[in-house]
């Protein structure tokens, strides 16, 4: 498609859907656009692509304000219809997601081993926090309850001031 053209009616789209491999492992600097081509900030993103969990379509999206979703639903369902056709047993999909976060929670926590980063994150789910964080301040009312460990602080805090949304 001609690159104007292409921007023209990039202009006027809501969605903007990629169900191509650009982007993906190990080509992660790859992306369905071409440089300078971006979606307006109103427009919707969703990069079927979930390895990267964040493609470089995604992070140019989100740095222009739009509302993105990656791939992690499309890898579970793909998951789930596999085993539906080979199986002929249907899945218990809350599990398979359970085991493909705790999957991707491992694979953070190999990346954040290596990089070192520093990393603040605000969440009400404790095994991403668990999965990129060395210590966590606990919130309650906005007031810090609990700086410790991962292990340590959710088991000690959940029942009555964690991931609890108002």
């Amino acid at each position: 498609m001609d690159e104007g053209l292409l921007a023209r009616h990039l202009a006027e789209a809501d969605l903007l859907v990629n169900t191509t491999s650009l982007g993906m492992s190990p080509n992660v600097d790859a992306s369905p656009l071409p440089e300078g081509i971006t979606p307006r900030p109103e427009c919707g993103v969703a990069d079927m692509i979930y390895s990267p969990p964040k493609t470089k379509l995604i992070r140019t999206a989100e740095g222009r304000g739009c509302k993105t979703t990656s791939g992690h639903l499309m890898l579970l369902h793909q998951a789930v219809e596999a085993f539906k056709f080979w199986t002929g047993v249907d899945p218990d999909v809350s599990a398979m997601d359970a085991a493909l976060r705790a999957d991707m929670h491992e694979l953070l926590r190999e990346l954040r081993a290596i990089l070192e980063p520093t990393v603040v994150l605000v969440t009400h789910a404790p095994f991403a926090a668990a999965a990129l964080a060395e210590t966590i301040a606990v919130l309650s009312a906005a007031r810090r309850v609990l700086p410790d460990r991962a292990q340590v602080a959710y088991p000690r805090t959940a029942p009555a001031t964690v991931a609890r949304r108002p």
